[in-house]
């Protein structure tokens, strides 16, 4: 019951605002017939000129995905267990950052080597990786801050591995349920439904 009441601040806040605002892009989406992007991230909210319907239901939806960036800003630290260390790492910082280059470089390399890319355009690309990686830390990837951030160190004492990473499957499964439904709306629900579940 302990544990309960401690996660309650967070996820009132993370499912909360993102299902609130999640619920009020899909109304607004029916109402002016737009088919919503689940895609979208700020920065593609910019390229949708002369449809403002369309911009203010994407842009709905992309402030639904703030949820857990509030979670982890707002909740109670001082329920948390201490790191053991208290240092940041930066040697694993330094790697995850480097995750990314690490796995586009040989794209890079060999689409250079075969002539199949066009690097015409290469300084343009480049300044969309930046605004691209801002923009998914500050949606899709702000997740984990209140995910792993916040509830992972909440939990860790509580459970073992396997447990913990079981409710925090099924907390993150719940919270992007809504987006998974919104993608059969359109469907045949009874074709779709075994790939929902």
């Amino acid at each position: 019951m302990k544990t309960l009441k401690t996660l309650t601040r967070p996820l009132t806040l993370a499912f909360g605002w993102a299902w609130a605002f999640w619920a009020a892009a899909l109304y607004y989406s029916r109402q002016y017939a737009i088919r919503l992007m689940l895609d979208r991230n700020l920065f593609d909210l910019i390229t949708i000129k002369g449809n403002r319907q369309a911009a203010m239901v994407h842009l709905l939806f992309v402030i639904g995905l703030f949820g857990p960036l509030l979670a982890f800003v707002f909740a109670d630290r001082k329920l948390e267990e201490s790191s053991s260390s208290g240092k940041v790492n930066s040697a694993l910082i330094l790697r995850a950052l480097s995750a990314p280059v690490i796995i586009v470089l040989p794209a890079l390399l060999f689409s250079a080597l075969f002539r199949y890319a066009n690097f015409a355009q290469a300084g343009a690309n480049l300044v969309k990786i930046p605004l691209f990686f801002v923009s998914s830390l500050l949606t899709y990837s702000a997740g984990e801050l209140c995910w792993q951030g916040r509830l992972y160190h909440l939990l860790k004492h509580k459970f073992s591995l396997f447990k913990l990473s079981m409710i925090l499957g099924f907390i993150r499964m719940l919270w992007y349920l809504p987006v998974a439904v919104f993608l059969y709306l359109d469907f045949d629900k009874h074709s779709n439904m075994p790939d929902l579940l």
